[in-house]
């Protein structure tokens, strides 16, 4: 039996060594995907890179509520942001998710994947930073409303927030419209700090159909220590998936590795 793999790594764009760290797993290891920042902090000089090494790399949009700044200007969407005129961390955006401008949220995240196309991506799915995508129901039908009108598979939710309703109603709502995402979504390896045992593991345990394998490999610099509470373990989960164990598991458990582009074709 040949089983379906995509392997992506969130975060392009966050910094330079993150975005090197990225190429680095595919072009050396097993990655097959990544998703792109439109605000990253390194994101133009990281992209003709990426264009110029890694050519074959399925690309998707990590649309960003949390952690940057916002591509609209803070005063077009003042519910999104903070009196800093930045997105609110993780835990404030939580507190505040249900009071969101659906509107402002959508013209948001529309400039994000359109910024993105501007620089000449093409995009083959979405994801969100941090499971803002599912973070509540607003932020559901923002998610589902943009796929619909790009015609773009996302990521199967099972939020970071532990929400197992608000992944229940993402689901049904995804259905629904007929939104396509992969069968199975595993976010293990991020969650043990990218071990090449969870890796092993994750590769021995796969159900039938197409997982999704979330990762954030990457190298450390100063950029990445101010931003980010995901610093060390970046770097361990690269390690992993360019080791010559998880290589040889690919072909011993007969795996097909993927893009989203690759399992969504029309």
């Amino acid at each position: 039996m040949v089983t379906t793999v995509i392997i992506n790594a969130d975060d392009y764009g966050l910094t330079s060594a993150v975005s090197k760290g990225i190429r680095e797993a595919f072009l050396n290891g097993i990655l097959t995907s990544t998703t792109v920042m439109a605000s990253g902090l390194t994101l133009e000089t990281d992209l003709p890179l990426l264009f110029k090494e890694c050519p074959a790399i399925g690309v998707g949009a990590h649309l960003t509520l949390t952690t940057l700044k916002p591509v609209l200007s803070a005063d077009k969407i003042p519910s999104l942001v903070n009196e800093h005129g930045h997105f609110n961390r993780l835990g404030d955006l939580i507190a505040i998710a249900y009071h969101l401008n659906e509107a402002e949220l959508y013209a948001e995240w529309k400039a994000q994947i359109d910024s993105l196309l501007a620089k000449g991506l093409e995009l083959d799915h979405l994801d969100s930073h941090h499971s803002a995508g599912i973070i509540s129901e607003k932020t559901v039908r923002v998610m589902i409303r943009l796929a619909g009108e790009y015609g773009l598979p996302v990521r199967k939710p099972q939020s970071s927030h532990r929400n197992k309703a608000m992944d229940a109603y993402a689901i049904v709502e995804l259905d629904k419209h007929g939104i396509r995402y992969p069968k199975h979504f595993n976010g293990d390896f991020s969650d043990n700090k990218g071990t090449l045992e969870s890796l092993i593991t994750i590769f021995t345990e796969l159900k039938t159909g197409t997982t999704e394998i979330m990762s954030h490999p990457g190298y450390v610099d100063v950029d990445l220590e101010n931003i980010s509470s995901m610093v060390a373990p970046r770097l361990t989960e690269l390690n992993s998936l360019c080791s010559a164990e998880a290589k040889q598991l690919i072909i011993d458990q007969h795996i097909q590795l993927a893009t989203f582009g690759e399992v969504f074709k029309d």
